[in-house]
C-alpha cells in the first residue's frame, strides 16, 4: 500500500511519516526534478502492492505549489487520474498554526503569510477535487486535534474493506 502525506509547510507531515516508519512503513523520498517522475510514481505504486510505503509529499505538492507560484505543473489531468486510480491512501495534514510552525523550523521557501495562506487554500481546493472527481477518501489530519491512532485506523479500515 502507498500512503501519501500531503499538506503545506508546518503541518506535521514529516513527523507523521516518522511515526508511520516506526509502525513498519518504508519511507520514500522522491527528489524534485527527478527525470521521468511519472514513471517513478507508477513504479512506486506497483511496488506498494508488496510493501507498505509512505511518502512525504507527492505529485499533489507539485500541482499545489506550481499553481500558487505561477508555474506549470509537471502532471496533466490524465496522468493524475492514472496515478490516483491506484491503491493508495491520502492523508492531508492541515493546521491553523502551520505558518508559525514552519517559521520556527526555519522554513525559508515561503517567507510570507499571504503566500502560505494561498498554498493552504489551494490545497483545500485540490484535495476536494481529488475526493470528488477521483472518488478518493482523504483523511484530513490536524496533529493538534487528532491522535496518531486516528491515522492508523483510517489506513487499516480501508485495508479491511479492500480484503
Amino acid at each position: 500500500m502507498l500512503v501519501i502525506i500531503e499538506g503545506a509547510d508546518g503541518t506535521g507531515k514529516t513527523t507523521l511519516v516518522e511515526k508511520l516508519r516506526s509502525e513498519g512503513y518504508v519511507s520514500v523520498c522522491i527528489p524534485k526534478n527527478t527525470p521521468c517522475i511519472f514513471g517513478v510514481y507508477k513504479q512506486l505504486i506497483y511496488n506498494s502492492k508488496a510493501t507498505d510505503f509512505v511518502i512525504d509529499r507527492s505529485f499533489i505538492t507539485d500541482i499545489v505549489y506550481r499553481l500558487v507560484l505561477d508555474g506549470q505543473p509537471s502532471f496533466n489531468l490524465n496522468a493524475i487520474a492514472c496515478l490516483l486510480s491506484e491503491d493508495m491512501k491520502i492523508i492531508y495534514c492541515t493546521n491553523d498554526n502551520s505558518f508559525n510552525y514552519a517559521k520556527e523550523r526555519g522554513e525559508d521557501l515561503i517567507c510570507e503569510r499571504e503566500t502560505h495562506n494561498k498554498i493552504c487554500k489551494v490545497y483545500e481546493y485540490v484535495m476536494k477535487c481529488i475526493s470528488i472527481f477521483a472518488n478518493k477518501k482523504i483523511l484530513k489530519y490536524d496533529f493538534e486535534k487528532m491522535n496518531f491512532e486516528d491515522v492508523l485506523k483510517f489506513i487499516k479500515q480501508e485495508e479491511e474493506v479492500i480484503q
